[in-house]
């Protein structure tokens, strides 16, 4: 176990204890200089992988974990999918294909490598503007209760409450919904929305099209084919296996 004083703290600020996880040693050398030139920051350990950072975790009891993703034995999503209780979390990775998975997972930040000292400071301003109660019920909200879905644009990350969507609907290789008179595309597919979302009130209509059956303003026959008009305005076709359980769950029989 490799432990390190952090720098100085800074008047009124709150120490963080930190944990550097990256199975790269040149990387985990740069970033703990990094942070020991960060106030009110103190890195007490690092590990190599997620099972040295499980263990080191337990050990230390750190304030907050930066976690790369890509690493042998475990990496660090399926760390923070096996284990719960876990301290906060930043996500760090030199790959942006990660980031709606990370803040999936309710990740405080996600940082693309190289990281500067400037976005550094601004992920632990993040976890210091949380107090560890919020944060707490922060992550309980996002794991538990998860009708959320999450659009990435670059470096940005987008959070939707599903249960605002009338719909979802697949487009190629994307799933496409609408937030007002905006467009968004997500990268998750349909059949693991509908998987995520069945518990809320959502019901795959047909294989491109998965609604809100709280959107749902009418049934209507056309052209020999059921369609659900939505209270958007949508109109979507039901596919006849769909139809009858479409029914079924609007107007339940008694």
């Amino acid at each position: 176990m490799n432990e390190h004083s952090g720098a100085p703290i800074a008047q009124g600020d709150a120490l963080i204890r930190s944990l550097v996880v990256d199975d790269e040693e040149p990387a985990r050398r740069r970033l703990i200089r990094l942070l020991e030139r960060l106030p009110g920051i103190q890195v007490v350990g690092e590990a190599g992988n997620g099972l040295e950072a499980r263990e080191q975790i337990r050990a230390l009891a750190p304030d907050v974990v930066l976690l790369d993703i890509q690493m042998p034995e475990l990496d660090g999503v399926s760390l923070v999918e096996a284990e719960r209780g876990l301290p906060p979390v930043i996500f760090t990775t030199a790959h942006d294909r990660y980031a709606v998975r990370a803040f999936d997972l309710a990740a405080v930040d996600y940082l693309l490598k190289p990281i500067t000292l400037a976005r550094l400071a601004r992920a632990l301003g993040r976890l210091r503007a949380l107090e560890r109660g919020q944060l707490a019920s922060l992550h309980r909200q996002l794991r538990e209760d998860p009708p959320y879905v999450y659009v990435r644009n670059g470096a940005d990350v987008r959070v939707f409450d599903a249960r605002d969507v009338s719909g979802f609907f697949a487009a190629n290789k994307y799933t496409l919904f609408m937030v007002g008179e905006e467009e968004q595309l997500l990268d998750t597919s349909l059949n693991e929305l509908e998987r995520r979302l069945d518990d809320h009130g959502f019901m795959r209509v047909h294989r491109s099209a998965l609604i809100n059956l709280a959107a749902v303003r009418a049934l209507r026959h056309l052209d020999a084919a059921t369609h659900v008009e939505l209270v958007d305005g949508q109109c979507v076709p039901v596919s006849r296996r769909a139809a009858a359980a479409l029914r079924r769950r609007l107007v339940p029989t008694t």
